[in-house]
């Protein structure tokens, strides 16, 4: 919900806070969490400490299937950083090239 809020509150109020590096950043910790997240919850029903004798429960398919949304979930938060590694990568370049393109006509 925090890269969420950054990403369409933003702009609209302080555009001059929205900094490509921050938006990277939010995605990346973003991303480690959800894989925290799933990852520890898919050791939990899986783990010993779970059920020893396996679980045939409706709540059991249902932690599963939560897993699995979870790892979903975390593909795209991972294609929403690599966005944003790019978009700092091209803005970098872009700056540069504008820079020396108008260096070059001003001279």
């Amino acid at each position: 919900m925090l890269v969420v809020a950054f990403v369409v509150v933003v702009p609209r109020v302080a555009a001059s806070v929205g900094h490509p590096i921050i938006l990277l950043a939010l995605d990346a910790v973003t991303m480690l969490f959800w894989f925290a997240g799933f990852i520890a919850l898919a050791v939990y029903i899986t783990g010993p400490f779970y059920n020893v004798s396996g679980c045939n429960l409706s709540y059991c398919h249902g932690l599963r299937a939560i897993v699995v949304f979870g790892v979903f979930e975390w593909l795209l938060f991972c294609l929403t950083t690599v966005a944003s590694l790019l978009l700092l990568v091209s803005g970098s370049k872009g700056t540069a090239t504008t820079t020396t393109t108008t260096q070059g006509v001003a001279a």
